[in-house]
């Protein structure tokens, strides 16, 4: 059976009217979960949907899992791939916590390969089900008794007891806690902030810096602040108030439900507004602000509103950050990372905002830097007044110069630096067509020399693209053709012959064939965009004319284009 607690609660008027108010309906919602056997420590996961406790109603203490289903929670189901690693019904499989993401599950338990009374273990959710223990590193357990896992809300730190450190008070744990570097465990170490001498239970919550305890035979809520642990009085003496024998209680993710266990039993009972932890927990990625991909900062500096500096907890590879404010408090976030802008962000939560999550991500914007291009003659070094198209090849942006950019025929822009950029010049009465790669890291100072159009030149038309064994044009070569479009109505006079090669596999036959159809196929296009036909002449030469020798992929790539050769210029 299942219990809400609504029964008065004397002197504590204000904080419990909210009880008052709890539906009939809302008293069957956890109805399902209780058997005549003990429940005992029940943790929710992060997103509210699941629940997991422990129970002795198959012989020795083991885990079950119940979900949500239309405010209900269903009935719990025995989670077999760890209960059943035990090997033996008289196991001890207990003191459940989720990770943040609800996709691993911590607890204490004896199995085979314990090293002491009791060991801390993990279980990785996989399609819907668990994945078998694994035993948490030498460097957490030990001979003791280990018990009470918990993470923080980056799931860099371990917080745990362990028992028996004082022979004179077995039972009794003490905090230590373990940090995790490069997915490596510290040795576990004494967390001296805390001040209960004995602890029977301690987890961190989902908001930072917040515990929930048993200690010193009272169940308490716990908040560390500036490196000591104090007890937030309102909340824990609201739990002592629902009954006076309650243990291991645990708020439900957006604080609507105290769950908590008395006589063996699993109790929930609405939360008092007045009650909530305070505070913000900030969730998301650091991102390019432009591309919108995760972003791995080489640095992350963390300052609070007294301005002692610290550095953040290392970077998981997503580039995801989570950060915990607490009510009052003004935090200065300084990101740092190669090739971006140093950004400072302030994260700030007025002293009576209720505890919540809110996702927000950390924009970066990539560091630009100064290009000058230098537009000149080929021929005599003349600097010319020409328009320059700059395309980001990583972000598809498109940067068009003309002679407001340009003083003396140097083109000054600033790019993103590291990314890879494409520059063209087209459209220049009496002059080629040029497209040029660069790196915005190569040099500050890029060279564009342009050739006079003369008798006998060949250009190669890049990025033409025709289907295998074909001669049909795809919609990828329409870009180029039409920039070639535009450079024939500039170059009136030009007379020109369109020349398509193939690579070496197939017969000559097959591939003069071809290659004379696919320059047929590009002068029709041509002349569908208004260029004379007069103007122009095809042919294809097949495999005759390789631009590679050899049989390699890299070489048949080379040989496979498209050339425009100047016939004529009309004066």
């Amino acid at each position: 059976m299942i219990y809400n607690a609504m029964s008065k609660v004397h002197g504590v008027v204000g904080v419990m009217l909210s009880l008052v108010c709890y539906s009939a309906s809302a008293q069957q919602n956890m109805s399902l979960l209780n058997s005549t056997s003990v429940e005992y420590a029940p943790v929710v996961s992060n997103d509210g949907q699941y629940l997991v406790f422990q129970s002795n109603r198959n012989a020795g203490f083991k885990l079950y899992e119940s979900k949500k289903q239309d405010s209900i929670w269903s009935e719990p189901q025995s989670i077999d791939p760890i209960n059943r690693y035990a090997n033996t019904d008289l196991s001890i499989i207990g003191s459940p916590y989720f990770s943040e993401d609800g996709t691993t599950l911590f607890f204490a338990a004896v199995f085979g390969d314990t090293y002491g009374d009791l060991d801390l273990y993990y279980s990785v959710r996989k399609n819907n089900n668990w994945s078998k223990p694994e035993h948490l590193s030498d460097q957490i357990n030990s001979k003791l008794p280990e018990t009470s896992p918990s993470l923080n809300v980056t799931g860099d730190t371990l917080f745990f007891l362990r028992k028996g450190t004082d022979p004179s008070a077995p039972t009794c744990g003490k905090v230590f806690f373990s940090i995790k570097t490069n997915d490596k465990w510290s040795a576990a170490q004494p967390f001296v902030a805390t001040q209960a001498s004995c602890y029977t239970r301690l987890q961190q919550t989902y908001a930072m810096g917040y515990y929930w305890a048993d200690a010193d035979n009272k169940q308490q809520l716990l908040q560390s602040v500036n490196g000591t642990v104090k007890k937030q009085d309102v909340l824990s003496n609201y739990i002592s108030t629902i009954r006076s024998n309650s243990k291991t209680s645990w708020i439900t993710p957006k604080e609507e439900e105290l769950i908590y266990v008395s006589n063996g039993d699993i109790y929930d009972a609405p939360l008092a507004y007045n009650t909530h932890i305070k505070g913000t927990s900030f969730i998301g990625q650091v991102k390019d602000s432009e591309k919108g991909h995760a972003i791995v900062p080489s640095q992350m500096i963390l300052s609070d509103s007294a301005h002692s500096e610290s550095h953040l907890f290392a970077m998981p590879t997503d580039g995801e950050y989570k950060l915990y404010v607490p009510a009052g408090y003004k935090y200065q976030l300084k990101v740092i990372a190669d090739k971006y802008d140093t950004l400072v962000k302030y994260f700030v939560v007025n002293k009576d905002e209720w505890f919540r999550m809110k996702n927000e991500d950390v924009l970066l914007m990539k560091r630009k830097r100064k290009m000058v291009f230098n537009v000149s003659d080929k021929d005599n070094g003349k600097n010319l007044k020409v328009k320059v198209k700059v395309t980001n090849k990583n972000t598809g942006e498109e940067i068009f110069l003309d002679e407001n950019n340009q003083q003396d025929g140097r083109y000054t822009v600033h790019l993103r630096e590291g990314d890879e950029y494409s520059v063209e010049v087209n459209n220049v009465e009496g002059y080629t067509f040029v497209k040029k790669d660069l790196s915005a890291d190569a040099t500050d100072d890029f060279s564009i020399p342009v050739s006079k159009i003369k008798t006998g030149t060949s250009l190669e038309i890049e990025d033409i693209f025709f289907d295998f064994n074909s001669y049909k044009l795809s919609v990828n070569s329409y870009a180029e053709l039409d920039k070639l479009v535009q450079w024939m109505k500039t170059n009136k006079k030009v007379m020109v012959q369109i020349e398509a090669h193939t690579d070496d596999i197939g017969s000559d036959e097959f591939n003069n064939n071809l290659s004379d159809k696919r320059a047929k196929e590009i002068v029709l296009y041509l002349t569908k965009k208004g260029i004379q036909s007069s103007r122009m002449k095809a042919k294809g030469f097949g495999k005759e004319k390789p631009r590679a020798e050899g049989d390699t992929e890299e070489a048949r790539a080379q040989n496979r284009r498209v050339e425009l050769h100047i016939l004529n210029i009309q004066q």
